[in-house]
């Protein structure tokens, strides 16, 4: 970043304090020669000339910083805005897409933009783009999967936008079905409804918590659990998940939603007092 126009002055100021040199000329006529019609180099006057001298100098250092800065900001917003078909490009270029209305190319630059932004029309909310060579490119709107025409017009817009000869498949699923069944262990003093609800509340706030594409890890959710108020273990026995369009298999340490996102079907608890 460019310097201030003052930091740079206050820099050749002491740097001229410092080299006594300049303060101690003592040939007449190399005085004479170098500093014509100049005052004293020890004069403090805000407009000694040599003062005004190293003013001049610090303004064209600072225009000079300026111009790197300005061709500098340029150059990243160039790169920015240049085509590159990675996840990340995908899921930006997604999550702009406006539902029900044209998608337009930049004539310079190819990019995708329409001519008038609309968030209102922006109705994916979320974003994954997985995979290698075939990209599964998984999506979500505000209340979950998106709408037949509202797929529809995704789909073609992500056609719209994609290189050629790049493979990819949007995938648009309601949410992937949890059953969980558990073991509460509770502490006797505290009042077992009051734990059960605070349990549940906690799993299925660790389930929505979960970033989009996100993994379940039992442990981590075991560990969310027993940090609730009253709850000394929790020992999960059934664990099992399924896709919106799959059966149900069992759950041994991670889960991998094939929506993106994942809500319970079937929950079940049994709360035992730990005396």
């Amino acid at each position: 970043m460019a310097r201030t126009r003052k930091e740079i002055y206050d820099e050749i100021i002491a740097e001229k304090n410092r080299v006594q040199q300049l303060d101690v000329l003592s040939d007449e006529k190399q005085i004479k020669e170098a500093l014509s019609e100049m005052a004293e180099v020890q004069s403090g006057s805000k407009v000694a000339v040599w003062r005004l001298w190293l003013y001049i100098v610090s303004y064209c250092i600072w225009l000079h910083e300026q111009v790197f800065d300005a061709h500098k900001a340029e150059v990243n917003t160039l790169i920015a805005s240049a085509k590159v078909h990675t996840a990340g490009w995908y899921a930006e270029r997604m999550l702009e897409y406006q539902h029900g209305d044209l998608i337009l190319l930049h004539p310079d630059t190819k990019q995708p933009y329409y001519e008038v932004v609309d968030e209102s029309k922006q109705v994916v909310k979320s974003v994954a783009v997985t995979g290698r060579g075939y990209a599964l490119v998984k999506v979500k709107g505000v209340a979950g999967r998106l709408s037949t025409d509202e797929a529809q017009g995704a789909e073609a817009y992500l056609r719209e936008i994609q290189e050629p000869g790049a493979q990819l498949a949007l995938i648009n699923l309601d949410s992937d079905k949890l059953t969980l069944y558990a073991d509460l262990y509770y502490e006797p003093e505290l009042d077992k409804a009051t734990v059960e609800a605070a349990v549940r509340s906690a799993v299925e706030t660790y389930i929505s918590g979960l970033d989009f594409n996100g993994i379940l890890a039992v442990s981590d959710l075991v560990d969310y659990v027993k940090d609730v108020a009253g709850v000394r273990d929790f020992y999960i026995t059934v664990l099992r998940a399924r896709p919106d369009i799959g059966t149900y298999e069992d759950v041994q340490a991670r889960y991998y939603p094939a929506s993106g996102w994942m809500e319970l079907e079937d929950y079940n608890v049994t709360p035992i007092a730990d005396v």
